[in-house]
């Protein structure tokens, strides 16, 4: 399940109480915001959307090179490209 960051958390769409900490697909609906109580009575956490409050860390030069190499040493093409973001892989090879 990817993170994705967001600079304030929406209220549970199922119970309107919470805050919601997953977009994912709902076992009676479409996709909802939902809590992490609504979440697990309803649907797998392999798929979707975690929602964290705040900015996305920024990752280091070091760390990327060595997360580039690995998924390139596992063939995990979505983590390379993930990785490299609209630069040139090049650069990191």
């Amino acid at each position: 399940m990817k993170d994705v960051y967001k600079e304030t958390l929406p209220v549970c769409d199922i119970c309107k109480k919470e805050d919601a900490i997953y977009d994912a697909p709902y076992a009676h609906g479409p996709w909802a915001f939902q809590c992490s109580g609504c979440m697990t009575d309803h649907v797998p956490t392999s798929i979707g959307f975690k929602l964290v409050k705040g900015e996305e860390p920024v990752m280091s030069d070091t760390d990327r090179i060595a997360g580039i190499h690995e998924a390139m040493n596992k063939w995990d093409m979505d983590t390379l490209m993930e990785l490299v973001g609209d630069g040139d892989i090049t650069e990191y090879i």
